[in-house]
């Protein structure tokens, strides 16, 4: 289903994030201008309504995977399942987000360009 997206975001949520940060974070994913790729938001445990109204609004993108655990089992382990994702799906790049976090529209085309022109760098970050 997501074979063709070389490019995954990983988002965590929980019950604690605020629904209009997430919003913004999710929009700035969405909007890039590199547009082949995916987004898995990992949701750990329960979560309130406006989260839930948030996420709801992006289940039908197709370029959004949400995945509901039903307990809360701490960041590292939702990552890790998203992980896995990728790997099934063979994502060849894989970008870490928090549910606050904005890109900026270039980022993921910028920072592609710089991996696929320097091979031998195996980890890119920004600091803003």
């Amino acid at each position: 289903m997501f074979q063709d997206y070389n490019i995954a975001v990983l988002l965590s949520v929980y019950k604690n994030d605020r629904a209009e940060f997430l919003r913004l974070s999710i929009d700035s994913i969405l909007n890039q201008s590199y547009k082949n790729i995916i987004l898995y938001i990992g949701v750990d445990g329960t979560i309130g309504e406006k989260l839930y109204k948030c996420l709801e609004q992006y289940e039908q993108e197709k370029r959004v995977n949400i995945v509901y655990f039903p307990e809360n089992r701490g960041l590292a382990v939702v990552l890790n399942d998203l992980l896995i994702l990728c790997k099934e799906a063979n994502i060849e790049y894989i970008v870490r987000m928090d549910a606050d976090d904005i890109m900026h529209t270039e980022r993921l085309r910028i920072q592609l360009k710089r991996m696929k022109k320097n091979p031998d760098i195996i980890v890119c970050g920004t600091w803003a």
